[in-house]
């Protein structure tokens, strides 16, 4: 399966993830619906780099929506210090203020 890589999501004003981004593919940006959709219907996978490791985007069922997440809380956690100081986090995701 092809992968993509994410290197920032862009928010709106209430904090929700709209739309996932890697400025040198031609692909994005990629609303956030349409990543849910390719994730779920085995399109693409889409992946963020954590600590040098590359960590898998799966959809989360939310209580009345779907959204995007990563399968280890332990991975989220550990590299949460170093994120928080080069990025705003949201849900584990880079974001773009």
């Amino acid at each position: 399966m092809i992968e993509r890589k994410i290197t920032e999501a862009i928010k709106n004003d209430a904090g929700k993830i709209i739309a996932f981004v890697n400025p040198v593919e031609w692909w994005s940006p990629r609303s956030a619906e349409e990543v849910i959709n390719d994730i779920e219907e085995s399109f693409y996978n889409y992946f963020i780099m954590l600590e040098g490791q590359k960590v898998l985007l799966k959809v989360v069922n939310g209580s009345g929506e779907k959204y995007i997440g990563v399968d280890s809380i332990q991975t989220r956690h550990s590299a949460l210090d170093t994120l928080l100081k080069k990025n705003v986090i949201v849900n584990s995701m880079l974001m773009r203020q």
